[in-house]
């Protein structure tokens, strides 16, 4: 059984994440923290394929909570009353700024997120500001 290591003092709760027929017990801290949950998912899919876990990086994490919430339509919380969601090609020069990271330092972010897995309808879904 693989784990995610959580903080100390931290509450904690199993959940179950079936892949290729095998089933994966996971730790995920319980948090308002967006991106805490999309690291531990993250987390979890790597383990399960013997890939290494992300390493905590708090600017990253503030760049992926940022764009969760744009994602999430709250464009005020992450630019004030004239923000806008930016394009997902530009999201890390957007938000770099506010979390203390220089963009010029990030390698390319690219990718997508799929909700294929019926059990994960809780994901953000799209939406414009």
């Amino acid at each position: 059984m693989k784990q995610i290591k959580a903080r100390k003092n931290a509450k904690h709760i199993l959940l179950p994440s079936v892949r290729c027929s095998s089933a994966l017990l996971v730790y995920a801290k319980l948090t308002d923290n967006p991106a805490d949950e999309l690291v531990a998912l993250l987390n979890a899919n790597r383990t399960a394929h013997k890939s290494s876990s992300l390493a905590d990086n708090p600017g990253l994490a503030c760049i992926a909570l940022q764009y969760i919430k744009a994602y999430q339509g709250d464009c005020e919380a992450v630019g004030g009353s004239d923000a806008k969601k930016p394009p997902d090609s530009e999201f890390a020069q957007t938000f770099a700024p506010y979390c203390g990271v220089d963009a010029s330092t990030l390698s390319p972010i690219t990718g997508r997120f799929l909700d294929a897995n019926p059990n994960m309808s809780s994901l953000p879904k799209r939406s414009q500001c």
